[in-house]
């Protein structure tokens, strides 16, 4: 997750929005080295759109849109934090923290009715918890502001839960 974020933090700092991070653009190839995949979505961000335009297109996976992102509001690098998060959730849980219908998804993300990590890994340390809890607040002030705070948030996980 920490090699994710690093490459998430070098597209930020070129100006770069990924906007379609989830686990299938996530690979290692054959030396072990991890890729970041599907750029086909991938736009500077002084360049982007809004995510999509009314009604019911939206540029990205659905799943791993943020709450601003099904509001179409314009893609920006808060668009690729939510989707590290649900993509880590995914990762550790194994399934996605929202699970809902195609019709239903948007409504359930733009409300905040996530399962608590816990539910699915019963002995998630606290620090874990209270990642994702600040990580899919309804608030974008509440969230991590920014790559580097969301990788200082994995680094403090990790070295609270080191044996």
């Amino acid at each position: 997750m920490l090699e994710v974020t690093e490459v998430v933090a070098c597209l930020h700092k070129a100006g770069v929005v990924h906007r379609d991070i989830k686990p299938r653009n996530i690979a290692f190839n054959s030396a072990g080295d991890l890729k970041l995949l599907d750029f086909g979505l991938a736009r500077l961000e002084r360049e982007a759109t809004m995510s999509g335009v009314g009604g019911h297109v939206v540029v990205g996976t659905p799943a791993y849109l943020s709450p601003e992102a099904h509001n179409h509001q314009r893609a920006n690098p808060s668009f690729d934090l939510w989707a590290l998060a649900v993509t880590f959730y995914e990762v550790i849980a194994g399934q996605r923290p929202f699970v809902a219908s195609p019709e239903e998804l948007p409504d359930l993300i733009q409300s905040g009715r996530w399962t608590p990590i816990e539910q699915h890994v019963p002995t998630a340390p606290l620090s874990l918890v209270t990642f994702f809890g600040t990580s899919f607040a309804h608030d974008i002030a509440d969230r991590p502001r920014d790559v580097h705070q969301l990788d200082r948030r994995l680094r403090s996980i990790r070295a609270s839960i080191a044996v």
